[in-house]
C-alpha cells in the first residue's frame, strides 16, 4: 500500500494557490475543498481537532496556550498527545508506522520537504504527518495581502514540488490542509494592559532588577493572549460582569464570550478562560502588562515563547536597530562554550510591526484554510465541497483504508 502524506501549509488559503502552481495543478486532477476550522483558529486547536475528529469541548486544546489552575501557570505548545484522552489518528489507521506518530518535521519549506522524502525513501510509512510554517510566518511579518504573501507562496509552492511529483507519478497519495487563514491586521490591543488599568491584574517586581512580572495568583483578572483570541481568566464571578463591559468597550475587541456562549461554538472547556476576547478583524492581543517598556521583563525581548504569558508575533521580526542582532550574535558560542547563560535582545518592543494574525473565524471562504489531495476519489464527508475540521480525520482514514 503506496503511503499517504499530510502536508500541512499553515496560513495557506484559496486566494494563495492562485501563485502556486504545483499545488493548485494537483488539485486539478485530484481534489479540493473548503476547509472548516474551529474556533479559535490556531494550530494547536486546529491539529487536534483534525487528527482527533473532535472539537476543544471535548479535546481541551482551546488554544496555543492557556492558564493551567492545578499547576497555576500559563502554558504554550503542549503535547497535544500528552493532554488529551481522545483517539489519535494513530490509533485508527491499519497498519500506522509507529515511528511516526506525529509530524516528520515542522519549519521551512525546504527543511521539511527533505525530511519527509529521507523518510519516504527509507521506512515508507504508511501514514506521515508533517507541517511547514515558513508561509504563516512571512504572512505575519509582512501582511497577506502584499509582494512579500506572493513571493513565499510560490517559495513553499517549488519546496513541495518534490511531494507533489511523486503524488503524480503514483508513488504516495498526497493530501496539502491549512489550519487557518491568516488576515491583515494593524491594531494591536493591549488587553492585559487594559485589565491591569481598571485594577485587576497585578505584578510583582524584581528586587534588583525592577523588572515586572504578571502575577496570576494575586491577580483578579488576567488574560493569555494568544493572535486573534485572548482567553481572560477571573476567578471571582462577581467580577465577570464588570470584566466583560471592560472588554467589550475596549477598541479592536469584536465580541466577549462567556461560558454559555462559547458551548455555542463548541469551546467550553474547563482549561477555557472565563471570558474570551476575539479581535476585529484588523486587529490582534498582544501579551503586554507593563506600562513602562524599562520594566519589561527579561524575556521580553527575547525569543521565549515558553516563558512569555501570551504569543509575542514580533519574535517572527528581529529589531533591526539592535546592534546584537550580529555582534552579539557571534559571541554566543563562545559565552555558551564558558558556561555562561547569554541572552540577545532583538526583539522589538513594538507591536505595530505586525501585518498578518489569525485566530478569529474567517469572514470569507477564500481567506479560510483549504484541503487538497491527489487522489481521486472523495470520500462522502467532502462530497459536498466542504470538509468540516471535525471531519478531517475520517477523510484521512477514508483515503488510508478505502475499502
Amino acid at each position: 500500500m503506496k503511503p499517504l502524506v499530510m502536508l500541512n501549509l499553515a496560513g495557506l488559503n484559496r486566494r494563495l494557490l492562485a501563485h502556486m502552481p504545483h499545488l493548485s495543478g494537483m488539485a486539478a486532477y485530484g481534489w479540493q475543498a473548503d476547509l472548516g476550522t474551529v474556533l479559535p483558529a490556531l494550530a494547536c486547536s486546529a491539529q487536534t481537532t483534525y487528527l482527533s475528529g473532535t472539537g476543544p469541548a471535548r479535546h481541551g486544546v482551546v488554544g496555543d496556550g492557556w492558564y493551567s489552575r492545578d499547576r497555576g501557570r500559563i502554558l504554550f505548545w503542549r503535547r497535544r498527545n500528552l493532554l488529551t484522552p481522545v483517539d489519535r489518528i494513530s490509533d485508527a489507521a491499519a497498519g500506522y508506522h509507529p515511528g511516526h506518530p506525529g509530524p516528520a518535521a515542522t519549519g521551512p519549506a525546504t527543511a521539511v520537504i527533505r525530511a519527509a522524502q529521507a523518510i519516504l525513501d527509507g521506512s515508507r510509512p504508511s501514514l506521515l504527518l508533517a507541517r511547514v510554517d515558513e508561509l504563516d510566518r512571512d504572512l505575519q511579518r509582512y501582511g497577506p495581502d502584499t509582494p512579500a504573501a506572493v513571493t513565499a507562496a510560490a517559495t513553499v509552492d517549488a519546496a513541495v514540488a518534490g511531494l507533489t511529483d511523486r503524488a503524480g507519478s503514483g508513488d504516495i497519495d498526497l493530501v496539502v490542509l491549512s489550519e487557518y487563514g491568516v488576515g491583515a491586521v494593524r491594531h494591536p490591543v493591549a488587553v492585559n494592559r487594559l485589565l491591569r488599568a481598571e485594577g485587576f491584574l497585578e505584578v510583582t517586581t524584581g528586587t534588583a532588577t525592577g523588572m515586572e512580572y504578571l502575577d496570576t495568583v494575586a491577580s483578579r483578572a488576567f488574560a493569555v493572549a494568544d493572535h486573534q483570541v485572548a482567553h481572560v481568566y477571573v476567578p471571582d464571578p462577581a467580577d465577570h460582569a464588570k470584566v466583560r463591559a471592560l472588554l467589550e468597550a475596549a477598541d479592536g475587541v469584536d465580541e466577549v464570550l462567556d461560558r454559555h456562549d462559547q458551548g455555542r461554538h463548541g469551546l467550553e472547556h474547563p482549561n477555557g478562560g472565563d471570558l474570551l476576547a476575539i479581535a476585529r478583524p484588523d486587529a490582534w492581543f498582544s501579551y503586554y502588562y507593563w506600562l513602562d517598556d524599562t520594566r519589561a521583563p527579561h524575556f521580553a525581548r527575547g525569543v521565549e515563547p515558553h516563558r512569555k504569558p501570551g504569543y509575542d508575533p514580533t519574535e517572527l521580526l528581529a529589531d533591526p536597530a539592535s546592534p546584537e542582532l550580529l555582534g552579539r550574535a557571534a559571541l554566543i558560542p563562545e559565552r555558551r562554550g564558558t558556561g555562561f547563560r547569554y541572552t540577545m535582545n532583538v526583539v522589538p518592543l513594538d507591536p505595530a510591526v505586525v501585518r498578518g494574525s489569525h485566530g478569529r473565524l474567517p469572514d470569507s471562504a477564500d481567506r479560510g484554510p483549504v484541503l487538497l489531495t491527489s487522489a481521486d476519489r472523495v470520500p462522502a464527508v467532502a462530497a459536498g465541497g466542504r470538509v468540516a475540521a471535525t471531519d478531517v480525520r475520517q477523510v484521512l482514514l477514508a483515503l488510508r483504508d478505502p475499502a
